[in-house]
């Protein structure tokens, strides 16, 4: 009977948890005044891109890349007809007064915050609503003798019927890929009236042994469908002219491949291993007798 009433209490348990995993946020009661304020940023292009930037770098650890609440840590699902029914000013008291886990956006320049707001609105929009243009992305690398060298990118926007126009003010991404992420070459790029948007590359960045970057660039228009086109060139300073570089051939730490890694970690490895291996074969050892005492 004990195992029994102790079976249920554990489903009951896990239904509980369930429950609590699947039950929606408590009601957010949010001040007439603030929820009836306007937002004072303007509406356009520019300002959801800008929002899009904010919201990737503060919003997407918990909410998810698509809103849906999806992310590190449960959050609110900001597609949802009940969030997107907010006005503004109710959006905007929450971002900057937090509640539970989920922090006072304080420090966020307020025009910031509208501008996260205005792309908030793009996940209530179905995606039969948005016809995305079709980009096609060409990028020229300019190498230049007495001065820092070049990224040129192209976009052109292909019609239904084949034909091809420039595309101005077309948001685009340019970087140079990193260990663990990309370092943007510049922010809020937007090409200019004959398509084209032009960064420099500095000379000091560290490349690989031969000196060889990748350069990475990406239409991030939210009008237009996404392209990314990698490019590898030798503009870089090879690392094993570097200290860095140096250091990394000599030195012994716990973030190397095996042929570099620490003498003492080597034994603690080897240590354990072969204590866990005694142990086992100590219990099999002691079952093995026990089993000759039960068979006497």
């Amino acid at each position: 009977m004990k195992s029994k009433y102790r079976n249920l209490l554990v489903l009951v348990l896990i239904l509980s948890s369930l429950t609590l995993m699947s039950a929606d946020f408590p009601q957010w009661d949010v001040p007439a005044d603030a929820a009836i304020v306007k937002n004072p940023v303007e509406n356009n292009k520019m300002a959801v891109e800008e929002g899009a930037t904010l919201f990737k770098t503060q919003c997407t650890a918990c909410h998810g890349a698509l809103g849906k609440g999806d992310g590190a840590i449960a959050s609110a699902n900001l597609t949802t007809d009940a969030f997107q029914s907010q006005t503004d000013g109710a959006i905007f008291y929450k971002i900057t007064t937090g509640r539970g886990v989920m922090p006072a956006f304080k420090t966020l320049e307020k025009e910031s915050v509208w501008k996260i707001i205005h792309f908030l609105r793009s996940f209530g929009k179905k995606t039969t609503d948005e016809i995305k243009k079709h980009a096609e992305l060409k990028v020229t690398l300019i190498e230049n003798d007495n001065a820092d060298n070049e990224v040129l990118a192209h976009v052109n926007i292909v019609l239904k019927d084949g034909k091809e126009i420039i595309a101005d003010n077309v948001k685009v991404g340019l970087y140079v890929k990193r260990y663990f992420g990309l370092l943007p070459l510049g922010e809020n790029l937007y090409t200019d009236s004959n398509g084209d948007i032009k960064v420099s590359v500095p000379a000091d960045l560290p490349g690989d042994t031969d000196g060889n970057i990748i350069i990475v660039s990406k239409v991030e228009d939210s009008e237009c469908t996404p392209v990314e086109q990698t490019n590898t060139v030798k503009w870089g300073i090879s690392t094993a002219e570097t200290e860095w570089g140096k250091t990394w051939k000599s030195t012994r730490a716990l973030w190397r491949t095996n042929d570099k890694l620490p003498f003492w970690d080597y034994i603690l490895y080897f240590g354990i291993t072969i204590g866990i291996w005694i142990g086992i074969i100590y219990v099999l050892l002691l079952v093995r007798k026990i089993k000759k005492l039960s068979d006497a």
